[in-house]
């Protein structure tokens, strides 16, 4: 899974992945999401461009989501697919990470 890290301005952080997120690709990036995400700053994770989540990667984004809070930090998800969306819901991490289908609704989360 590719890792591209976007600034905008100050007012937010967009770290865009791309690929599988399944525990091979858990393995290879997890420090790099850790790094993108070490500060306050509001991120959007951009998961457009991720076709599957496997347990593995959900437990990943939870992890750093909640990391990420104890640093006082907001985050957003974008893009999620439909079948991830709905495990989400039934698990509720649509309660406690926002899920956005556009660039604009996300960035007005903040």
């Amino acid at each position: 899974m590719k890792i591209v890290v976007y600034q905008s301005g100050g007012r937010y952080r967009r770290i865009t992945l791309d690929g599988e997120f399944d525990a091979p690709a858990v393995r290879a990036s997890e420090s790099e999401l850790t790094a993108a995400m070490l500060d306050d700053a509001d991120v959007i994770i951009d998961l457009r461009q991720v076709p599957s989540i496997d347990a593995s990667g959900m437990r990943l984004l939870l992890s750093e989501v909640s990391a990420h809070a104890d640093h006082g930090g907001k985050t957003v998800l974008l893009g999620v697919d439909a079948h991830t969306r709905r495990i989400f819901k039934a698990t509720g991490i649509d309660q406690l990470v926002p899920v956005c289908d556009e660039l604009e609704e996300a960035v007005s989360r903040f």
